[in-house]
This record gives C-alpha cells, sequence and structure tokens, in this order.
C-alpha cells in the first residue's frame, strides 16, 4: 500500500493506530466509530502527505449515529476525548499504593498523593504486604504488585477464551465482559475473525470456540438491578431533583439475540440454560421523575419484571434509553463505559420512579460524576435525538423500541421542567409475559431451607450443593446467617469471593432486601477432635513426621 500498488484497502480499526499507510485519497468508515477521538484517527489515514482527501462516514442504525444525521456539525464542535480516571476510587488508589510502596518506602508525604493512604496501610500490614520500620513502611509483599493490575479493567477475575481446534488463546478478558460475550452461542468477533463459542466454564474461568463463518453477529439479553447504597449529592432540577452517590449493580446475562450483519435485523432470541451473574458497587447519578410522569409510565403497559424485560421496553425504560444515550455523547462515553436502568427500589415501593445512569467500573471511574455535573444538558440534549429522529412514532434508535410511542417519552422528559398537556390517542404498551414472581423470600428462607436448596439443586447452580449441606439457617434483620460445618468453612467461604458468589445466588432464586447479607457460623468452639486424629493418619500416609 505504501508503495502504491494497492489501490484500496478494507481493515479493522487496527488501522486507526496512528499508521502511516502512504498516500490515501479517501477513507470510507463503515458506522460512527463511537467516539470523536476515534472517528478523526481513522479519517486520518487520508491526506498524511498534505494533499487532499476526502472522507465518507456510513451511518448506521444506533442512536449515536442517528443523531450525528441530524447535527454533523457535532464531530467539529468540539475536541477529543480525555482519559477519565477518578482519583477518590479506591481500588485505584489501593493498586497504586501497593505498586508505589514496592518502588519506594511510603512515607507521611505521600499522603498528598493518596489521599487515603491512612485507611489502605492498616489494611496492607495485617495482611504482611507491609512493614514499619524507621517511621516509614517497607513492602513485603510478592516480586511485582503492579502486575497485578490489568490495565484494560478493574476486575481482578480473568477469563480466557481458546480456540478449540488448536487449543491456542485467542484473548483474555474480566469476568462482565466474559458473561456479555462469551456465554455459550456467542459468537466473538477478534481481529476479524469469528468465532462460535461452544462452552463457558465458570469453575475453570475458560471458554472453548471454534472458527465459524456465519452471517450474523449475537447480542447479549441482560436484566439489570440497580440498588442506590448512598447519597452523596442531592439538587433540585426543575419541577423534581437529581442526585448522586454510590450504587449496587446486579447484572445478569439470561440470554442472547442472533442478528444480520448490515442491516441489524433480529434473527431469534435463545435463553440461557443457566443465567450468567455479576455484581459490582460503583458510581451513578439518577433523576427522579415526576409524579404524574410516573403514574402514566406506569398505566401505559406492563412492567418489565423478570425475563419479560427481554422482549419489550415499557416508557420509563424508553426515557431510560434516551438519557443514557444523551449521557455517553455528552461526556464521550461508549456503552462499555456506562450503562443505564431504574433505580430497583423505587419500582418496588412506588412511591417514585428514578432513571439511573452508572460507571460499568467497579468502584467508578468518573463519568457518572461527570454527567451529574451535565445533568440539565443531557435532558435537553436527549429532547433533540427524539424530536429529530426521522421514524414516524419511535424506533430502536431514538427510543429503544418501535412499540415506544415517542411522543410520551417526549412528554416526560419535558415534564421534568413544566407541565405540558398529555399527546393525543396515546398507544398503551401490549400485554407481555406475566413475571415469574419468587417461590421464596429471607421471611421464610428458614422454614422452607429444605425445599429452597432441593429447587437449587435442580438448576446445577454452582455452590448449590455447598448449601445442601447446610444443616441450619436463621435470619438477624437483612442478614442470613448459615450453619458451617468447621471453623475452616467459615474461613474458606470468606476468601476468593465465594460469600459475594454465594449472596448472588441466593438473590437470583430468592426475594430479597436491598443491602442483603450473609453470615457464616460454626456452632463449635475450639479444635476440632478430629484434628489429632487427621495429623497422625496424615503421617501414617506420607511418612512425614513434621511439627
Amino acid at each position: 500500500m505504501a508503495a502504491g500498488k494497492l489501490r484500496g484497502l478494507v481493515a479493522t480499526n487496527v488501522l486507526e493506530l496512528g499508521i502511516d499507510i502512504g498516500r490515501l485519497d479517501a477513507a470510507v468508515l463503515v458506522g460512527f466509530p463511537g467516539t470523536r477521538a476515534s472517528f478523526w484517527q481513522q479519517a486520518g489515514r487520508a491526506g498524511r502527505k498534505g494533499r487532499g482527501a476526502a472522507v465518507f462516514l456510513l451511518l448506521d442504525n444506533l442512536p449515536l449515529d442517528q443523531y450525528l444525521a441530524i447535527d454533523p456539525g457535532w464531530l467539529f464542535s468540539g475536541g477529543s476525548e480525555h482519559a477519565v480516571a477518578d482519583p477518590d476510587n479506591l481500588f485505584i488508589q489501593l493498586a497504586h499504593v501497593r505498586a508505589a510502596a514496592a518502588e519506594l518506602p511510603l512515607s507521611p508525604d505521600d499522603a498528598a498523593l493518596f489521599p487515603d493512604l491512612g485507611e489502605i496501610v492498616p489494611v496492607l500490614l495485617p495482611m504482611k504486604e507491609l512493614r514499619k520500620e524507621s517511621g516509614r513502611f517497607f513492602w513485603s509483599g510478592g516480586p511485582y504488585p503492579a502486575g497485578d493490575i490489568s490495565l484494560r479493567n478493574m476486575d481482578k477475575i480473568r477469563y480466557r477464551l481458546k480456540n478449540s481446534a488448536d487449543g491456542s488463546l485467542i484473548t483474555e478478558m474480566d469476568e462482565l465482559q466474559a458473561f456479555r460475550e462469551i456465554y455459550g452461542g456467542a459468537i466473538y468477533l477478534h481481529e476479524g475473525l469469528q468465532y462460535l463459542v461452544q462452552l463457558l466454564d465458570l469453575q475453570g474461568r475458560e471458554a472453548l470456540a471454534r472458527p465459524a463463518e456465519e452471517n450474523y453477529y449475537t447480542v447479549s439479553c441482560d436484566l439489570t438491578e440497580v440498588h442506590k447504597i448512598r447519597d452523596r449529592k442531592r439538587d433540585p432540577l426543575g419541577r423534581t431533583f437529581c442526585g448522586f452517590g454510590d450504587v449496587r449493580v446486579a447484572y445478569t446475562t439470561v440470554g442472547f439475540r442472533r442478528q444480520q450483519f448490515h442491516n441489524h435485523q433480529n434473527l431469534g432470541m435463545e435463553m440461557l440454560d443457566r443465567p450468567l451473574a455479576k455484581s459490582f458497587e460503583t458510581e451513578g447519578f439518577w433523576i427522579t421523575l415526576p409524579d404524574e410522569v410516573r403514574r402514566l409510565f406506569l398505566s401505559l403497559g406492563p412492567r418489565s419484571d423478570g425475563l419479560a424485560a427481554q422482549f419489550r421496553k415499557t416508557y420509563a425504560e424508553g426515557l431510560a434509553f434516551t438519557l443514557l444515550n444523551s449521557a455517553m455523547r455528552m461526556t464521550m462515553t461508549t456503552p462499555e463505559d456506562m450503562s443505564g436502568a431504574l433505580l430497583a427500589d423505587d419500582a418496588v415501593q412506588e412511591a417514585g420512579l428514578s432513571v439511573c445512569i452508572f460507571d460499568m467500573y467497579s468502584g467508578g471511574l468518573g463519568f457518572a460524576n461527570r454527567g451529574y455535573e451535565l445533568v440539565p444538558r443531557i435532558i435537553r440534549n436527549a429532547v433533540r435525538m427524539v424530536e429529530g429522529c426521522p421514524c414516524d412514532g419511535g424506533c430502536s434508535a431514538c427510543v429503544g423500541d418501535f412499540r415506544l410511542d415517542k411522543r410520551v417519552v417526549l412528554w416526560g422528559l419535558k415534564s421534568i421542567y413544566g407541565k405540558i398537556p398529555l399527546p393525543e390517542n396515546i398507544r398503551a404498551l401490549p400485554p407481555g409475559p406475566a413475571p415469574a414472581g419468587k417461590r421464596f423470600s429471607l421471611e421464610t428462607l428458614p422454614e422452607q431451607w429444605s425445599e429452597f436448596v432441593d429447587h437449587l439443586l435442580s438448576s446445577g447452580e454452582y455452590l448449590s450443593r455447598f448449601l445442601a449441606a447446610v444443616p441450619k439457617v436463621r435470619r438477624d434483620g437483612d442478614t442470613l446467617v448459615l450453619e458451617v460445618p468447621g471453623e475452616f468453612f467459615r474461613e474458606w467461604l470468606t476468601e476468593g469471593g465465594n460469600g459475594e458468589k454465594l449472596a448472588a445466588l441466593l438473590q437470583r432464586y430468592a426475594d430479597l432486601p436491598s443491602g442483603f447479607m450473609v453470615r457464616f457460623e460454626w456452632p463449635g468452639d475450639g479444635k476440632s477432635r478430629k484434628d489429632s486424629r487427621l495429623n497422625g493418619m496424615y503421617r501414617t500416609l506420607t511418612g512425614r513426621d513434621d511439627q
């Protein structure tokens, strides 16, 4: 190409990374790449020798692409995106402190760099990763703590995707990405090649896939529950208010859709045999809808609880869809950075209805915080995106679902700032499948424990057999106390994420309150009577006599 022997080149976005490939006269971009930085990098492959060039952007049927059709000047109205990192994120600080201590001893001066140093050092001391000497803290842990942290994300749990044909490693990813992209039946695209995922092994954290040539790609169908943990900020917003704080997100992949390449036609949906659940705490901002908006939205259609959410959106979710896409444009982020849902606590209590936009990273990276500062602009931009969509009544690009009347979503957005008349001839949503209620609750689990674990065993869920071996449970407020067969189990279950996995498993199959916790108790005291016998048997078995 650089020598001028080729007239054209078709490539993935790998050529975005500043590669000089010769004197190109034109660049054709298929779909907006998601950020202005990527757009200009890709467009800049042409005209690199001081010559004029043409750039063609072929828009896709996606929200941001459709917005560019309405307002192409946005591409030229501002600079490229900036990297965002929240310096108050405890996970980031903890990782940096560990790496910094391995380089140089920590001193009081380091408190200027790490605001929570006084909280972090007491955590590392009992783990024997730091030792105190001459008023400073020296690293005494592993040889290279910086190697524990991925530059791409903050999740320590990693999954490997392997080629089943030859056993070669295709890629690695964090758990949330794995649950969204490499479930059984998924099409995974890597370096221009297709792979059909055959198996996802949760215990081995490994997936197998074979090379494939299909005419479709797959999109995960997910259930998202967001619970508010703590308010940090709260401000009036028109006729209502908005807030910012910490939230807990329960993210579950329950199935996937096959969609045809190029036209994105839905070719069908398939449910997973076993849902894939991941919970994490992050930052989010929320907008509480005015009361008349809440009442109308709830009256116009069935709520999308449970699996019904995969077949249609409600009007409240359509409004959340518009706000999320507007927030991503205003904060210059992608769906990998931010997501949105209704606050689950409000939806249950019906005392309010709040749309929450949150960071897709544990602890938050500052995207939602930035969005909170831009809430009025996000709402105005959402109105403009829906009003400017060329569709007749509503579509997947502007409100997320063609069944939704976009006039109703617009009315909801505009009602945040003032009372306006309802549109005429509003169409209600068609009835959806009735949500399946959960048979068990925190109140009934102690009495129905045997029945509950039988139900779990039939599901084949990881850790269900352990729960079947738990002889007794009791309730202590919002905590379920499990009696475990020994002190070792109590310690084991609090390590390696086992406790969190147990809590997530219980939440999937029982109706449990926000803030639910699991605690483990062993009724015995002291050492087990079997300890001395086991030690003797071990010496007999191995011939060792270590003390």
